[in-house]
């Protein structure tokens, strides 16, 4: 038990406690492993290439995500600006 020094008697007494004893820090737990990450790539017959802004947790859900934008561009849906677009 530590030292206190107090004023006042009764239900109006203020504290302050003169030793403090504090816990002592928790080491932080280890940061999670950095799982692998895809990205969709979709190339054209032009030579262009689309490749997703996006990280994808496996190669088919990339895969897949190319393939949409693929039909999307293709049925006239609107789709990510041309400036994702490079050429190569």
């Amino acid at each position: 038990m530590g030292i206190r020094l107090s004023i006042g008697s009764g239900p109006l007494a203020a504290g302050l406690p003169l030793a403090s004893r504090r816990r002592p820090r928790r080491p932080r737990p280890a940061a999670p492993a950095r799982l692998p990450s895809f990205r969709g790539i979709a190339r054209f017959t032009d030579g262009s290439v689309f490749t997703c802004q996006h990280a994808h947790g496996s190669p088919d859900a990339a895969a897949a995500c190319a393939a949409r934008y693929k039909r999307d561009l293709a049925a006239g849906r609107p789709v990510p600006p041309r400036a994702m677009l490079r050429r190569t």
